[in-house]
């Protein structure tokens, strides 16, 4: 256990630098690094490349060795050793989406919060974890291990980053994510991200028909809104529509229609949470197709997706009628998002996002979808899967953040967790997720008006300055 002395210095100087270390989060929030993958000098776009780069100018005035990895990562990194301890984390951040109070890229501090998008999700921990390093760098702190905070950049989509910074750079041997919560995370269920798509033949399109349809903005986000254009030669038809979205609307559904040219624009809103906990928000996707369910569509193909929708998803949350319900004793049932639905005239694609029991596999879930899907003529695009990671609590890395968790807390009651998240934790080896968000605090990374507790954070970056210091001492 560290000593007193070195705690309470360390405590000391986080406080002295908390002004400056809200300014940069300011400075980093500011900056929509949504990830747009293109081709050439930036391949996660110009954004995250913005974010990128002034996080790295902000470590190297504070005098820390940087590296730009060919612009799919990086790192910062002081000390010197055969071994390696490791902070990693990333600077995306998933679309802004609707509801913000005073705008999802205008840092605002209100009542001891600063709101954003990436406050808690993973802007705010990075730059709580830099500063921590500072902190032990201006102490005089000798370490043991090399340091390195490793900055991803493309999380929230397909880690292609990652994947490629660890081509050429070495793995460390010990290390966190601060990308979750705390007390420590000692376990993530599988991750599976693919699409359901079915093409669609040619028919009469005189009657009723989806022109265009599209709903969310990432599968591992709650859509929080949905909208459907629908084309009728028979004007007369949209009356009856109006008719339905005014009956739906009673049911507490926010649903709206209005006319616009030759069409009819029928909108439902939702509410957007993080895909590892779709209950905790509104599917707006779901609204869609339950009234798409009662509406007479003459496409026939579109009609058979609506029904196969609503009998195999719907609201359901578990897979139960798409046949992947699954669950274990270690981290509870199977989880399921539709994130993002596309529906033209050609085919109908939804992009789905499902968190597994860290006891089964990837293969036992698409077996089972498969069997289900097949007989509508639905087939899988499989995206990115993520294998579960899993370690008993009595683990020595479990132990030690445990250790520093309740020291500077006096939580004796909240124990390790395993959750449906995933994290950078699945990197490699020996690497769990401890923090950013404390226990019974709201839980608003991938919603509207995310925040981060200036208070709680400044208390995180003397934990992970604490933590660093046992990792590589």
């Amino acid at each position: 256990m560290l000593d007193l002395e070195i705690r309470k210095e360390i405590s000391e100087r986080v406080d002295a630098i908390q002004p400056v270390l809200i300014e940069t989060l300011k400075e980093q929030i500011a900056i929509p690094s949504v990830v747009s993958y293109e081709a050439g000098e930036y391949p996660f776009g110009i954004k995250v490349h913005e974010a990128f780069i002034h996080f790295l100018k902000t470590a190297e005035n504070m005098g820390f060795a940087v590296k730009n990895v060919d612009e799919y990562g990086g790192h910062v990194e002081f000390g010197s050793g055969e071994e390696m301890a490791c902070i990693i984390g990333h600077l995306d951040v998933v679309p802004a989406g609707a509801g913000w109070d005073n705008g999802a890229f205008n840092p605002t501090v209100l009542n001891g919060r600063l709101y954003g998008r990436g406050a808690i999700d993973d802007k705010g921990p990075m730059v709580a974890a830099l500063y921590a390093m500072k902190v032990l760098k201006d102490m005089g702190f000798k370490p043991g291990k090399l340091i390195r905070l490793i900055i991803g950049l493309d999380e929230e989509v397909e880690w292609k980053g990652m994947d490629r910074y660890f081509e050429t750079e070495r793995k460390p041997d010990v290390g966190f994510t601060p990308d979750a919560m705390f007390p420590v995370i000692r376990g993530e269920k599988g991750i599976i991200v693919c699409k359901l798509a079915k093409k669609f033949t040619k028919g009469n399109n005189s009657g009723l028909m989806i022109s265009k349809l599209s709903g969310g903005s990432a599968p591992n986000m709650v859509a929080d809104s949905c909208r459907a254009v629908l084309r009728c030669k028979n004007r007369d038809r949209y009356a009856e529509v109006i008719d339905m979205v005014n009956a739906f609307k009673s049911q507490g559904i926010e649903i709206s229609a209005k006319k616009q040219g030759t069409s009819l624009i029928v909108t439902t809103k939702g509410v957007s949470a993080h895909g590892s906990n779709p209950a905790a928000g509104e599917n707006a996707i779901a609204h869609m197709m339950k009234f798409l369910s009662e509406v007479a569509l003459d496409a026939v193909d579109q009609s058979e997706f609506v029904k196969f929708f609503n009998r195999h998803i719907g609201y359901e949350l578990n897979g139960e009628s798409l046949g992947i319900s699954m669950k274990d004793d270690e981290s509870g049932e199977l989880v399921l998002n539709v994130g993002m639905c596309e529906i033209s005239m050609e085919e109908a694609i939804l992009s789905i996002n499902i968190r597994y029991p860290v006891t089964k596999t990837e293969e036992d879930v698409f077996d089972k979808m498969e069997n289900t899907v097949k007989p509508y003529g639905v087939g899988i695009i499989k995206g990115k899967t993520q294998k579960p990671i899993y370690y008993e609590a009595d683990h020595s890395l479990v132990k030690l953040f445990m250790d520093v968790y309740r020291r500077n807390t006096e939580d004796t009651k909240s124990e390790s967790l395993v959750i449906g998240g995933g994290t950078y934790a699945r990197c490699t080896d020996n690497i769990l997720a401890f923090g950013a968000n404390f226990p019974g605090a709201e839980e608003t990374e991938h919603q509207p008006n995310e925040y981060v507790d200036i208070e709680k954070l400044m208390l995180a970056t003397k934990m992970y300055a604490e933590a660093i210091y046992e990792l590589a001492v």
